[in-house]
């Protein structure tokens, strides 16, 4: 059989192609740099010294293929992390330097280290093959980049786990963010959560700095999907585009259980002026609306106009109701005449 003793010393690829170890046990490396090309670890194969680094570079693709391996791992921006075969554990911490980091997901990864680091990363289609997974998170995660889920592909965070201090977190059309197994998923100062695809189970709290803007920053209006309990906190801010034509179309969070309203909450109206009557649908819950917002920005709808919040407990919808008359009142005029 095939044997390979790195004796501890650093591997380089440097491409072109594809270069695999598989199934060959103990490799015995050092440090291990993907320059180029792709390098990929199958079966029952090691990565050699658990304590040493894996730096993957931009361009620059590793492959697990049914393995489960440890190393320190180093994602230098615009890297690949394929993860091909039956199913793969990664078991280091991982350190994300640069921006657009991918997970490429055949079939499902974990990763039981924590991931650190100012990068972003996605999950999404490797460039291997085309096929959907999900990324297990069961690290303690402290990282500050972007988290986009693109559609299809899914996140679920571990019971001790955690998305760390992310600050942008998106969740495409038809992507799942599963955060049902800690026992509240809290998002804090600086971090937004974003999309048009699922998050499913649990307690999400938006607390102080955070927001909550479903849909995306393009004036069009989405629902977001949440299955389970949101709590929007004193600080927090929840961002809605409303778009009215000849109906009043928003941004809104489906499918929960239930809802504490509080913070900030900021219209966004790109469409028609809104007027009496018109209803802004915020939020869908089984089991009830609670709590009021402190602010809303505008603070009115438009001239003559106010916010009428006595419904939101009751149907989570926001109201617009006329207390004067138009800004712009219509002059008429009278001619008398007469013998």
């Amino acid at each position: 059989p095939i044997t390979v003793n790195g004796n501890g010393f650093k591997l380089t690829e440097v491409g072109p192609g594809v270069h695999l170890f598989n199934t060959i046990g103990e490799t015995s490396l050092g440090d291990i740099h993907i320059v180029a090309g792709r390098l990929g670890f199958q079966g029952a194969v090691t990565m050699g010294d658990p304590n040493k680094t894996l730096t993957i570079e931009s361009n620059a693709v590793l492959t697990l293929f049914t393995a489960d391996v440890t190393k320190n791992l180093v994602l230098n921006g615009n890297a690949t992390f394929d993860s091909g075969g039956n199913g793969n554990t990664f078991r280091g911490p991982v350190t994300l330097v640069g921006t657009s980091n991918l997970f490429g997901l055949r079939v499902a990864l974990h990763l039981e280290g924590d991931i650190s680091g100012a990068g972003s990363f996605v999950v999404g289609q490797s460039p291997v093959g085309a096929a959907t997974a999900i990324l297990y998170l069961d690290g303690n995660n402290t990282y500050t980049g972007s988290t986009t889920i693109s559609n299809g592909y899914g996140i679920t965070v571990g019971a001790s786990s955690s998305l760390g201090s992310s600050s942008l977190i998106q969740v495409n059309s038809e992507a799942t963010l599963d955060v049902s197994a800690p026992t509240s998923f809290n998002l804090g100062a600086g971090q937004t959560l974003i999309g048009a695809g699922t998050v499913v189970g649990g307690n999400v709290v938006f607390g102080t700095g955070s927001t909550l803007a479903p849909g995306f920053p393009d004036n069009n209006t989405y629902n977001l999907t949440m299955n389970g309990t949101l709590m929007l906190q004193a600080g927090c801010t929840n961002r809605v585009v409303v778009n009215k034509t000849s109906s009043v179309a928003n941004d809104a969070v489906a499918g929960l259980t239930s809802v504490t309203m509080g913070g900030t909450l900021v219209i966004n109206s790109v469409g028609n002026p809104l007027d009496n009557g018109d209803a802004i649908q915020l939020f869908f819950a089984s089991s009830g609306y609670n709590g009021t917002f402190d602010q809303i920005i505008p603070a009115t709808p438009g001239g003559g106009l106010v916010w009428d919040s006595s419904t939101l407990n009751s149907d989570g919808k926001l109201r617009v109701l006329r207390t004067g008359p138009p800004t712009n009142p219509t002059n008429i005029v009278f001619s008398v005449s007469g013998g």
